[in-house]
């Protein structure tokens, strides 16, 4: 609050700026400067995002003057926004959607947000702006962890940081390359070198006969037993991976001829 004397009465002047909406008439939110020339003192303890006005009296030694008129504009005190709350990652292929809680705004409305995959070393500009959960990171590699804080920005700068939610993204598998096939009555064996799971573990493996339906092996390893065939009857094999991202691509053909 700057404070422009009309007149010191010809003695050194203290002036007092008052909040008008102090809570507590009789404890005032005030602050006090002595100066006979334009001053500034800083008044304490409002409340971020309230609107105040203030009044300013002066003293000298003849006494206490009248109160000033309050000021035209009301001033609103804020500051950065409080942490975001309750982070939860849902990770995907080279990605992870970080839901969460908005912190309070501080007095000052949010403008933007900014996180970190390096639990608050780093920071990255949210782009495009947008001040609404979730946050969607992309650029990640599957299969590894990262620690992803957040912070709001507004007028005041960047906020306080949350704590920290691990996201792991991940995608399908890749194809199972190298097959082999050993034919057995009614059966063959599709031995297989496994492709990357791609940051979430083969929870079973699939198998088509002549480019037909998909079938569940039952399996998460080398090799896939295939049975219920006419023996004497060839046929073209292909293998793929199964994760929590869904079917991975498939394998090259492998001929087989049951006997």
């Amino acid at each position: 609050m700057t404070v422009t004397p009309a007149g010191t009465g010809g003695t050194p002047v203290t002036y007092t700026v008052t909040a008008v909406e102090s809570p507590d008439p009789l404890n005032p939110l005030s602050c006090t400067v002595a100066s006979a020339a334009p001053a500034s003192c800083a008044v304490t303890g409002l409340t971020n995002g309230t609107p105040y006005t203030f009044t300013v009296h002066a003293d000298n030694a003849a006494g206490t003057s009248a109160e000033s008129a309050p000021g035209a504009s009301p001033t609103t005190p804020y500051g950065v926004p409080t942490a975001p709350t309750a982070l939860v990652a849902t990770d995907g292929d080279g990605t992870t959607s970080i839901a969460f809680v908005a912190g309070s705004a501080n007095g000052s409305a949010i403008l933007n947000y900014q996180y970190s995959t390096d639990s608050g070393m780093t920071w990255t500009t949210r782009s495009p702006t947008a001040t609404t959960s979730p946050i969607v990171i992309t650029g990640l590699l599957n299969g590894s962890t990262y620690q992803v804080k957040l912070r709001a920005v507004n007028a005041a700068g960047a906020g306080t940081e949350s704590g920290s939610v691990a996201a792991t993204p991940y995608g399908v598998p890749a194809a199972p390359t190298a097959l082999v096939a050993t034919d057995g009555s009614g059966q063959t064996s599709i031995a297989f070198i496994p492709g990357s799971d791609n940051g979430s573990p083969i929870t079973d493996y699939e198998y088509s006969l002549d480019g037909g339906p998909w079938a569940s092996a039952g399996v998460t390893s080398s090799p896939v037993v295939v049975t219920g065939l006419i023996n004497g009857t060839p046929y073209s094999v292909k293998v793929r991976a199964v994760n929590l991202a869904g079917s991975g691509a498939e394998s090259l053909a492998v001929a087989a001829n049951p006997a």
